[in-house]
């Protein structure tokens, strides 16, 4: 837990593939992950209790949610930090979005770059199943005007585990290999983000 007599550092989160529910709020359990009530309260309690405060949490989540589970278990103190978008994450494809095209409304990289400055400290989460989460870490890895922006970032990258059976079995993976996984988080640390495989 933070010390008493350390002050919190200003933070943001932005949670891409939040999902529909943010159980046990207050006492979130570390040993049950993200399983255990939503993405949301773990990495909100993980930071806390090392002296980040999210003063902003940006949050994006397809799946339909029924909004009393969501925001009850919420404190109001929590409640009013934090931007619910319950619909798809907006970007462009790859090789388009690395080169600085982004889509025109509802951008995640448009609102990075214009909700946050270098001083916040930013982490970011980007598990987006089906969605452009690829190629919204590609433009992070390879745009400085959006790696200076983020402090951490957890990405689930989708790729053939060697043939080997894993949680994502099924569907095609654009020739994406462990080999590319290791490029791309070593791209992500090259530009000063602490990267972290999500699972």
């Amino acid at each position: 837990a933070c010390a008493e007599n350390r002050s919190m550092v200003k933070g943001v989160l932005f949670d891409l593939g939040a999902g529909t529910t943010v159980k046990d709020f207050e006492d979130y359990d570390y040993a049950r992950g993200s399983l255990g009530g939503g993405s949301i309260p773990l990495l909100y309690r993980m930071y806390h209790d090392r002296c980040i405060d999210f003063h902003a949490i940006y949050a994006w989540e397809v799946k339909p949610i029924d909004h009393k589970t969501f925001w009850e278990p919420l404190p109001d103190d929590i409640r009013a930090r934090v931007r619910l978008y319950n619909n798809p994450v907006a970007e462009n494809s790859c090789p388009s979005s690395p080169e600085g095209n982004f889509t025109e409304r509802g951008s995640f990289l448009r609102l990075l770059k214009s909700s946050v400055t270098p001083e916040d400290y930013v982490v970011a989460k980007v598990d987006i199943d089906g969605g452009p989460e690829l190629a919204i870490v590609e433009s992070i890895a390879h745009l400085p005007e959006l790696s200076s922006l983020i402090d951490e970032l957890y990405f689930e990258y989708h790729f053939n585990f060697d043939g080997l059976p894993h949680a994502w079995t099924r569907g095609t993976f654009g020739g994406r290999t462990v080999d590319t996984a290791i490029n791309l988080f070593l791209r992500l640390r090259q530009a000063g983000i602490r990267a972290h495989i999500w699972v």
